[in-house]
């Protein structure tokens, strides 16, 4: 149902008329929406400590990377490398991410 409407949101990110503050956007709320998903997995399943905020940060990164160079083909050169381009809400999906990992976690393992 929804597909020709992804598909014409899809091509005008990825369109060169697109400006940075527009695919800013989208990475920025393409973030939070990772880290909602990863929050709430990671309160499921018994992650703890350095492991679940390590898992975090490396998934992140990789599914961002692979989200913005390869589907909206965006060269990362062109805004000032990878880290320009994931710095963009970065602090504030992993504070989005551990206060779901926190409340899922607590909702879910302890009486």
């Amino acid at each position: 149902m929804d597909g020709g409407w992804s598909r014409i949101k899809a091509s005008h990110v990825r369109s060169n008329h697109t400006t940075f503050a527009v695919r800013s956007v989208v990475i920025y709320w393409f973030q939070q929406i990772i880290a909602v998903v990863l929050g709430v997995i990671w309160g499921l399943l018994p992650l703890l400590g350095f492991l679940g905020i390590a898992g975090f940060f490396l998934i992140n990164a990789d599914v961002l990377y692979l989200y913005f160079s390869d589907y909206l083909q965006i060269d990362e050169e062109e805004y000032g490398g990878m880290w320009e381009l994931t710095k963009e809400g970065f602090m504030t999906s992993f504070a989005l991410f551990m206060v779901l990992w926190i409340i899922s976690y607590s909702a879910i393992h302890y009486d």
